[in-house]
């Protein structure tokens, strides 16, 4: 089932004030899609998820579940949660602990008067794995378990539509880790179209089909991991997604010639001509640079090109360290399995061009 979002408004009035928790998002994710809603704390997610579950009415808008409308406030229709046929997956687990698992799982069954219980408890307990532990309590089971048990309990009556909201936050990470390949295969395994909601863009990028960013009520960038990674459309969505994130530097854009030549503080990069569509971004020439730290490399001996600057910080990061450089256009993170280079070194960086991206300088284009 694909689901629609058309010009999607929450405003909330408070003590102190409206708060405008949705501005207008309009989105259409796609049968059987794994979308990802990703973003810091208050910035919508949650409320888009609780819209969509029908936990609350939306402010103005419309929500639709593939050609059937599920809430508009301006049509007046609004369908329950149950009329929805969907499931939703909660942070604690919400479990009921004087249940056993197989009473848990078959917890909405029951409640909908459905005859047959037996057989689909035990399938859906299969298929994630908990087959043998339907008599235990949850106070007898680890956290993934516990999770794996809030899952089923969501699959068993068949849903059209599975939300997830931070569902891994209370794990460890090694079992952040395995959840995450769990929770892939299931969706792949059934074909339910799935909306994720995460603060963690490390689960965005290996979960998601596509990934909608939000910031402040607003979606930011709707792409594939891919294009958020490698086309960022903002700085906010270039620093967000990547760990360690993109460095952003204060340039200016200049004519040599025939080429468009970046400078920031003492350095400068050419804009390849593949990139020239990048300059349609800006209104003058001022523009921020975006540079992935991979893609810069470190030289110890001065470049006419390069940008100078000391090794302030170094974290070993496994198989690469990361460096932490001053310069004079502010600190630059630079990762390199280059062991030589000490605290206090001078270095000159120089940077991928064919990896440059720029973003307008001017208030708002974060």
């Amino acid at each position: 089932m694909n689901v629609t979002f058309r010009r999607l408004q929450k405003t909330f009035y408070t003590l102190r004030g409206k708060v405008e928790a949705l501005k207008s998002i309009d989105l259409e994710i796609g049968q059987g899609e794994f979308f990802i809603l990703l973003g810091p704390s208050g910035c919508g997610k949650s409320t888009t998820l609780n819209l969509t579950a029908g936990l609350e009415r939306p402010t103005a808008g419309e929500i639709r579940f593939a050609d059937r409308i599920v809430s508009s406030p301006e049509r007046k229709i609004f369908l329950s949660p149950k009329e929805r046929n969907v499931a939703m997956v909660f942070q604690s687990y919400a479990l009921y602990p004087h249940l056993n698992v197989f009473e848990n799982i078959a917890f909405p069954l029951r409640i909908a008067r459905e005859r047959e219980i037996d057989e689909p408890v035990r399938n859906t307990a299969d298929m994630l794995g908990i087959d043998d532990l339907l008599e235990r309590k949850p106070a007898e089971l680890s956290g993934g378990q516990r999770q794996r048990v809030a899952i089923a309990r969501a699959l068993v009556r068949n849903p059209d539509l599975f939300l997830l909201d931070e569902p891994l936050s209370n794990l460890d990470a090694q079992l952040r880790t395995n959840m995450r390949s769990e929770i892939k295969r299931l969706q792949r395994d059934t074909g339910i179209t799935t909306i994720y909601v995460t603060h963690d863009q490390t689960e965005a990028m290996t979960l998601g089909d596509r990934i909608g960013l939000f910031r402040d009520g607003s979606l930011v960038q709707v792409g594939t991991p891919d294009d958020l990674y490698n086309r960022p459309q903002t700085p906010f969505a270039a620093t967000f997604i990547g760990s360690p994130p993109m460095n952003v530097i204060p340039s200016e854009i200049n004519k040599e010639g025939d080429a468009a030549v970046i400078t920031y503080a003492d350095g400068k990069s050419e804009l390849p001509k593949d990139k020239a569509w990048m300059l349609e971004r800006l209104v003058d020439r001022k523009a921020l640079m975006g540079i992935r730290p991979e893609h810069i490399s470190m030289v110890t001996t001065s470049e006419s090109i390069s940008l100078a600057g000391n090794i302030e910080t170094i974290e070993p990061l496994g198989r690469e360290l990361l460096y932490h450089v001053r310069t004079g256009a502010g600190n630059v993170l630079v990762l390199s399995s280059d062991e030589e280079l000490r605290l206090g070194d001078t270095v000159h960086l120089l940077f991928d061009s064919s990896h440059i991206h720029l973003f307008p300088s001017e208030p708002g284009a974060n």
